[in-house]
């Protein structure tokens, strides 16, 4: 492959892998608000049962009491909060990349084969601080 296919490839997959991270980045601020907010609103439907004892939902809130307890679980094992700072993080130095890399002499195999060892770094260790 000549150097400047090299080039397009790497500039292409980095596009790509931008848009990608910043997808994940979007979808863990997503969860992460919407499972904190269920998680507040059940929570204070299940403390004002308890002090202001509405007749009839004891069932209900016995219910709301257990997925207040499971949404939590699952929240402290997803870790969504973590998961979208980490991303956004990650967003970030894959588009430094994707700039330094649009900058580079397409010729340039040396440098494009040291874009191509920062982009696996970054993408190894991107791969590793996101998965479960």
């Amino acid at each position: 492959m000549s150097t400047e296919d090299q080039w397009s490839v790497l500039e292409k997959t980095l596009a790509l892998r931008v848009q990608q991270v910043d997808s994940y980045s979007s979808k863990f601020f997503l969860v992460r608000v919407i499972s904190k907010g269920a998680l507040i609103i059940l929570s204070a439907i299940v403390a004002a049962e308890k002090s202001f004892n509405f007749c009839g939902w004891q069932t209900t809130v016995s219910i709301l009491a257990i997925l207040v307890a499971v949404g939590t679980g699952a929240d402290a094992w997803i870790r969504p909060a973590e998961k979208w700072r980490l991303s956004s993080s990650y967003t970030t130095q894959f588009e430094a990349l994707h700039r330094k890399v649009q900058g580079l002499d397409h010729t340039d195999g040396a440098s494009i084969a040291a874009a191509e060892k920062e982009f696996a770094d970054i993408q190894n260790k991107w791969l590793k601080d996101t998965t479960y």
